[in-house]
Order: structure tokens, then sequence, then C-alpha cells
């Protein structure tokens, strides 16, 4: 799907903005601080790790 999209950004530069967007999302950090809905904690301090689960219990990904 890849080389589609790369192939698809070539003739239209929307499609590239789109992509280099989407590359950006992946490396930043969800921080509940910056209005991320909280999910995970770690309280280095404390020695804790605290871990949610999703509503309904699904799992993305699986399979």
């Amino acid at each position: 799907m890849t080389a589609v999209e790369e192939l698809h950004a070539l003739f239209n530069a929307n499609k590239r903005v789109q992509i280099e967007q989407r590359q950006a999302q992946l490396v930043l950090r969800d921080d509940e601080r910056a209005g991320a809905p909280p999910g995970a904690g770690v309280d280095l301090d404390a020695g804790t790790a605290m871990v949610r689960r999703r509503p309904g219990g699904s799992r993305e990904g699986a399979g």
C-alpha cells in the first residue's frame, strides 16, 4: 500500500502532506498533560506503572 501512496503523492502534493502528517503522528507522544486520554501511567519515584484496558475489551490488531 505504501508504494501506491508514494506514486499517488508524486502526482498530488496534498497526498505528500498527508503521508508526512501520518509519519509525524507516529512519533508523537500521547501525554495526558497534552490532552491525550488516560491509558497508562508510570511513576518512576514510586516504581509503579498502571495500564488501563480499553472500554469494551476489544483488542486492535489481534488475529
